[in-house]
């Protein structure tokens, strides 16, 4: 597949890395045009995706040719990517499952982390329990973190199915479904909207989620109408 890649140099994009071709942009392969973008409609965003090639692929060398215009030509890289597509399913069977007790402790840490953040903001905002500013009172405040662990996917808003998956450096309590993760990703036409935590909205691969094992036993020892349950770190 042809992957066009934009990376702008002013430091200013939220996205320094994304999908994207030239305001104008054409490509031939061993003398066949297989690829034309240009500006559309004042108004309608253009959707940029890569572009399959492998129709007009021959043997041994191949011949390209690029035509480009474009104030920024510079801030594009072109890359030729070996993809083979994959269904949700089989994405699924290479996902890692967690040991149930390392995924407790991780959930512990995720509400300690989550307790020293909210005693930091209540610092700063000069407020202790109760909404009293610190120093109006001479007893010890102490902040209690949000201990309830929700259990409804984000994506589909009822409660998860059989596998609870979470990004490796996502640092909240909630799980997403695995299916509803991989099969949105999947459909999703937005390229660089993709693989994305429907929480934090962090990168998320398929391979960069594990099934949080401590989750899937709450959820096979609870019933069908709970949706969050209380979690007492040991």
């Amino acid at each position: 597949a042809g992957q066009c890649l934009s990376d702008p140099t002013d430091g200013k994009s939220k996205h320094p890395l994304h999908q994207a071709f030239p305001k104008y942009f054409t490509m031939e392969v061993n003398g066949h045009e297989v690829l034309m973008v240009k500006q559309g409609p004042r108004g309608k965003k253009r959707r940029d995706v890569p572009h399959p090639l492998s129709a007009n692929l021959r043997r041994g060398n191949n011949d390209f040719f690029m035509y480009v215009e474009d104030d920024r030509r510079r801030d594009f890289w072109l890359a030729i990517v070996l993809v083979s597509p994959r269904r949700p399913r089989e994405m699924a069977r290479h996902v890692l499952r967690g040991d149930s007790e390392d995924c407790f402790r991780r959930i512990c840490k995720l509400l300690a982390a989550q307790s020293r953040s909210g005693t930091v903001a209540d610092e700063k905002a000069g407020v202790g329990d109760g909404g009293v500013k610190a120093g109006e009172r001479g007893d010890a405040v102490e902040c209690v973190g949000d201990e309830r662990l929700p259990l409804r996917c984000p994506i589909t808003l009822v409660r998860i199915g059989a596998s609870p998956v979470r990004g490796e450096l996502c640092r909240h309590l909630q799980c997403m479904d695995l299916e509803a993760f991989l099969v949105s990703n999947y459909r999703m036409r937005a390229f660089n909207s993709r693989w994305k935590c429907a929480i934090c909205n962090l990168e998320l691969r398929p391979q960069d989620v594990c099934i949080d094992s401590f989750v899937q036993e709450v959820l096979e020892g609870t019933a069908e109408e709970v949706e969050e349950e209380l979690v007492e770190p040991s």
